[in-house]
């Protein structure tokens, strides 16, 4: 008797081969995120909306890290955002092949410049008095990106690296503290992270230690991992010298990768 073919949405079942990370890496400025990211897996393309975000990477870093490419979008006008509704907007698909990591800095940026773009095309707008309809526009403008670059990326089983700044401390009525998010705007952040496997915020404890949280802890939400065993503890101290790329005992995300994919995808232990 031959075995029935079974099907869902036209495509038949298979066992997931290979996998990639999807990542978001937020934290205050100078916690080294963007050199946190420059330590994912394999030939990396950072494409850079902050001004002056890869000044904290090296030269001879940025071209000894496995053909390392920095693409400057920083300066582009407000009005180049509009093609973030577009499928591709950056033309991922033509330089695929090039790369194993697509590295975007920041996000918070990019909500930045698209909220001035729901200004500029939303009547009544102002840069002082947001309209709803301009901020409609630009988390519609954002989540499109994001969705897209997930989509893209994950259909050539590439790598992504999303990063994104710490927001203001989030405070009642009262004045006490409720938590820290990514300085997005909105339900962006929660947006944001249902769509990606890995969400690592970062913070400086009392002894200059730079944590990795990998669940939701220390007042800061979002965060969760898919790789990391988060059931006995939720963080871990990053360990790494910016000054000796080389040194051994530099913590990276390509060998926690090299790691898990060892494993099986099964979740590995934190670092220590």
């Amino acid at each position: 008797m031959s075995e029935v073919e079974l099907t869902l949405g036209g495509v038949e079942s298979t066992a997931p081969e290979n996998r990639r990370l999807s990542l978001v890496i937020w934290a205050p400025a100078g916690m080294g995120k963007t050199t946190l990211a420059m330590t994912m897996p394999g030939r990396k393309a950072l494409v850079n909306f902050d001004p002056d975000g890869p000044s904290s990477i090296p030269l001879d870093i940025l071209k000894s890290e496995k053909d390392s490419r920095v693409f400057d979008l920083s300066m582009k006008e407000d009005s180049f955002f509009a093609r973030l509704k577009d499928h591709d907007p950056f033309g991922i698909e033509k330089v695929i092949d090039q790369f194993d990591s697509f590295i975007f800095d920041s996000i918070t940026s990019i909500t930045e410049r698209t909220l001035a773009r729901g200004i500029d095309i939303t009547k009544g707008a102002t840069l002082e008095r947001p309209s709803p309809g301009a901020y409609a526009a630009r988390n519609n403008l954002a989540i499109n990106l994001i969705r897209n670059v997930l989509q893209i990326t994950g259909k050539h089983n590439k790598h992504v690296c999303f990063i994104a700044h710490e927001g203001p401390p989030q405070t009642n009525d009262e004045g006490s503290l409720l938590g820290y998010t990514m300085s997005l705007g909105g339900q962006l952040p929660s947006q944001v992270a249902i769509r990606i496997n890995e969400c690592w915020p970062m913070f400086e404890d009392g002894k200059n230690r730079k944590m990795i949280i990998c669940r939701k802890s220390r007042l800061r939400d979002p965060a969760k991992s898919r790789m990391f065993d988060v059931s006995k503890a939720t963080e871990f101290e990053w360990v790494f010298d910016p000054n000796n790329w080389n040194d051994p005992k530099n913590m990276r995300i390509d060998t926690w990768f090299d790691q898990w994919k060892a494993a099986g995808y099964s979740k590995i232990p934190m670092p220590i």
